[in-house]
């Protein structure tokens, strides 16, 4: 091979060089020892917007923007030791424009003659990856501060991510929860077999299934918690893992059993309202018609009929008006407590005296039924009750009356009086009184339990006794309570039940008296 060919071989490889890096995004350039361009290819200069001889002459480190999202301008500074000492060198240029353009460059040093490199316009890919690492940071914001506990599992069910809602819910840090099983941790043995059908239903690809199951905190407490549980898939369509997403519906779900609950009362109260509706109606219309029955009776046979038959007539007028009266009065009184309107009286009196009083009253009902009634004092006798003797006297003569109706005749009635502390609705205990009323009847149906002081409840009675309005318990209950006391009620064990109330000796300040 002769000279001439020698020589031209190297440059026709140098001119197909050039032609290779004019279609590659990159494009070369040279520096002298001072960092200005001695050389830029033509898709550096349309990558920078500046003609060739404005870029020529002029330093490298001039052209980058010194502040870029914070930084400093040490990268315009140092960028000539950096492209001397280090590769992927990345800076922000500025463009003919105006604009940014961020560059990585290579180089490497040319003897005596400065540095030799390339460079890449990778502004778009760093627009790309900010918007990620936007949109990443964003979510992750989410996922940190949302209420909701999320959770993610591999395919062993383990624990790979447990946000700050999963520990605010369970009470477990993500430390604590990581790697562990649910098993270990928030389950019980009641919840694993229908929570491992959702798990294998999951891992067999199928998405969004949702439960509601109790789970355990890291303090012992169950709780009730909705579940939305979706599997991840990689790009082989293989699941991967499993992202749930929880939260604590305890309050929710104790509302929705609270407002069943209150409707069932309700219901129940609607279905009393109409029997005592029924009731009463029967029961004012027979005393009524006993007053129209013997007033026509009378009326008749006035002048015909003895002076003695004549007044016996109006015995029972007179009866038949008392037994309506009584049942008016309860209605009135019931509808004075129920919007607050009751007003007491208060003053101190002796209990003793208000009972054996009521038991008086209740003389000839005990007699006629042949009832045996005891009375039960403590020692020494109970200090004087600041209280309103007839409303206290009302609760009593209740309780009685109700005994009376439930005891079979020849039944026991047992009255008993103690000394108690009585916690009224501040729960400060004061000390105070408690009566029971013990009879021998049929005791208290366990369905009656729940309302036996409702305002149209009333228990069985005995067959041959009169039965009352269904009202006096309600007021019982009420009368009791402006007194700063409780009510109660259950079976005896021997049969028959007790009917109890308890009220301090001084009424809490705020509650005597009522509206």
């Amino acid at each position: 091979m002769n000279a001439a060919a020698h020589y031209a071989e190297p440059s026709a490889t140098r001119a197909e060089h050039v032609e290779l890096l004019a279609l590659v995004a990159d494009f070369v350039f040279e520096l002298d020892t001072a960092g200005r361009f001695t050389r830029i290819d033509a898709n550096g200069t349309e990558v920078l917007g500046h003609a060739p001889e404005d870029l020529l002459g002029r330093r490298l480190p001039d052209l980058v923007q010194p502040v870029r999202r914070g930084e400093d301008d040490g990268p315009g500074r140092d960028l000539l030791h950096l492209l001397a000492t280090r590769r992927d060198v990345e800076a922000w240029f500025e463009c003919a424009d105006g604009t940014l353009s961020c560059l990585q460059l290579n180089a490497m040093p040319v003897r005596g003659a400065g540095l030799r490199g390339v460079a890449r316009d990778i502004t778009a890919q760093r627009a790309v990856e900010d918007d990620l690492r936007q949109s990443a940071q964003k979510l992750a914001m989410h996922v940190a501060q949302t209420p909701l506990g999320v959770i993610g599992f591999d395919c062993d069910f383990r624990v790979t991510e447990w946000n700050p809602g999963a520990e605010r819910i369970f009470g477990y840090t993500a430390d604590e929860a990581r790697g562990r099983h649910p098993s270990e941790i928030i389950l019980d043995s009641d919840s694993a077999l229908p929570v491992d059908e959702v798990w294998a239903a999951l891992l067999a690809g199928a998405r969004d299934q949702k439960s509601i199951n109790e789970n355990i905190t890291k303090s012992g407490k169950t709780i009730v918690c909705e579940w939305h549980n979706t599997p991840l898939v990689d790009a082989s369509g293989q699941v991967i893992g499993v992202t749930s997403l929880c939260q604590d519906v305890t309050a929710r779900i104790e509302q929705e059993r609270a407002l069943l609950a209150a409707r069932h009362r309700a219901d129940r109260a609607n279905a009393l309202k109409s029997e005592f509706l029924a009731r009463l109606s029967h029961e004012l219309r027979t005393p009524l018609h006993g007053i129209l029955s013997f007033a026509q009776l009378g009326w008749r046979r006035a002048g015909n009929v003895p002076a003695a038959r004549l007044a016996g007539y109006f015995e029972q007028i007179v009866d038949s008006g008392r037994r309506l009266e009584a049942m008016l009065v309860d209605l009135l009184d019931i509808g004075k407590l129920e919007v607050g309107r009751m007003t007491l009286r208060f003053e101190q009196h002796d209990f003793r005296a208000i009972v054996e009083a009521c038991i008086a009253e209740q003389r000839g009902a005990i007699s006629a039924r042949r009832v045996r009634l005891s009375t039960h004092w403590p020692e020494p006798a109970l200090p004087v009750v600041n209280c309103d003797r007839v409303r206290l006297g009302q609760v009593v003569v209740n309780l009685l009356g109700n005994a009376l109706r439930h005891t079979p005749e020849c039944g026991r009635i047992d009255i008993t009086v103690t000394a108690v502390d009585v916690c009224g609705a501040d729960a400060t205990p004061r000390p105070g009184l408690r009566c029971e009323i013990a009879d021998t009847g049929c005791g208290i149906a366990e369905d009656e339990f729940e309302h036996i002081f409702g305002t149209f409840a009333r228990g069985r009675d005995v067959a041959d006794v009169p039965g009352g309005s269904g009202l006096g318990l309600a007021i019982a209950r009420e009368l009791v309570t402006l007194h700063g006391g409780s009510i109660d009620a259950r079976n005896n064990a021997s049969g028959g039940a007790t009917f109890g109330f308890s009220i301090p000796f001084e009424p809490p300040p705020a509650e005597p008296g009522g509206g």
